[in-house]
């Protein structure tokens, strides 16, 4: 029996992040309405009580479900029979578990946009390590509820659509590669340096998944500290200015870069535009990836020491991909120096950041979701695709 056409003529998108602009944009929102689609964006952060608030919400182009009533009476208006459900909530508590089940007659899919590639955790979750994690989660309620529901519920999507070769760590049917999502920069681009580095911050000490994890303050006051003596090492050195791409979901961070200028919501143009990136283990480092840009990698024993963190097994995952060096923050070199091996580049290119060049993102998604509505797409090209 042949597969029957696809034909979604409604798309919802199930969020506990609000929409900016960033996030409008790399989701096609308006993309997907003027093909014909009806989309819908309901921010679930107050039902599953998760406290983002991000600088320049589109506040009017999305709705916050405050209750599980509510989010019964959306759902009423879009019939699961054409109906496609991009599922962006972590099912880790009991109300998020509540929501999933809510939407069990609806095909569901994931756009991993920003994909990580660090999925591969069983070096240093051995079993042995079982028991000492169980206890450690008995002390901290956040992180039972977590686990407890990971375990006996996880989302299983229709369609995963993921960058690069490498399928994605989440559970699909079918998965389809589409390309690292990209932009041109943006008209109010501010005027920036002739040389600089930028910085992709993380919100260490600060973001709000740092806390529902149970992470605590560590001891980040020490290594911002350390940080901010590279930085002021590398302007020296480098002869050039060290800017901070700001996490979106975090504020408060003047504290721990005074000083210093901080952007927000500006990390692609801001690595498009400079000599050099520095980091840890973020997802954003992919466009430093993308634009061939010379990294400085970080480790800092004070994010070691954070159970359940893996920043630091992250960040030197990321070095093995890249076959790049990477810098400790509590033994600096003297003369540290952003570094790039060109094979190490292509092939991360390949594995986790160019799926299919031969069709841009938004029309990949689209077709699988109802051809006919992807057609005049058909020859888009992939825009910013490195080939």
């Amino acid at each position: 029996m042949p597969d029957i056409m696809p034909n979604y003529e409604n798309i919802l998108f199930v969020s506990n992040q609000p929409l900016i602009r960033q996030l409008e944009q790399s989701l096609f929102l308006n993309e997907f309405r003027e093909a014909g689609f009806r989309v819908d964006y309901l921010c679930t952060r107050e039902l599953c009580r998760v406290p983002y608030h991000m600088a320049d919400e589109l506040s009017d182009r999305f709705t916050d479900v405050k209750d599980f009533r509510t989010f019964r009476r959306y759902l009423k208006e879009l019939p699961p029979s054409n109906t496609f459900v991009f599922l962006e909530v972590d099912v880790i508590s009991f109300r998020s578990l509540h929501a999933f089940r809510m939407l069990k007659d609806y095909d569901l899919g994931k756009i991993d946009l920003y994909k990580s590639v660090f999925l591969d955790f069983s070096s240093i979750c051995a079993s042995g390590n079982r028991l000492k994690r169980l206890l450690q989660a008995l002390l901290h309620p956040q992180k039972l509820e977590k686990i407890l529901v990971t375990h006996f519920s996880q989302p299983r999507y229709k369609y995963c659509f993921s960058p690069g070769a490498v399928r994605s760590g989440f559970a699909s049917d079918k998965y389809l590669p589409i390309n690292y999502f990209s932009v041109p920069d943006p008209p109010d681009l501010p005027s920036l340096p002739e040389h600089y580095g930028v910085y992709v911050d993380q919100g260490f000490g600060l973001h709000p998944d740092w806390f529902r994890g149970g992470f605590g303050a560590g001891d980040v006051d020490a290594m911002y500290r350390r940080l901010n003596d590279l930085f002021r090492t590398l302007e020296e050195q480098q002869h050039c200015d060290i800017l901070i791409a700001g996490h979106p979901k975090t504020s408060g961070q003047d504290k721990f870069f005074p000083g210093r200028k901080i952007y927000l919501n500006m990390l692609e143009p801001l690595i498009r535009h400079a000599d050099f990136v520095i980091g840890h283990d973020s997802v954003g480092l992919n466009y430093a990836i993308m634009y061939h840009k010379p990294l400085l990698l970080c480790r800092d024993d004070a994010l070691a020491e954070i159970k359940g963190l893996f920043s630091h097994y992250r960040t030197g995952k990321l070095a093995e991909l890249l076959n790049i060096p990477v810098v400790r923050l509590n033994v600096p070199p003297s003369s540290p120096v952003p570094v790039i091996d060109v094979e190490g580049y292509d092939n991360y290119l390949h594995n986790y950041i160019v799926g299919d060049p031969k069709h841009s993102s938004f029309y990949i998604i689209a077709n699988a979701l109802n051809p006919e509505k992807a057609a005049k797409y058909a020859f888009d090209p992939a825009p910013g695709v490195l080939e």
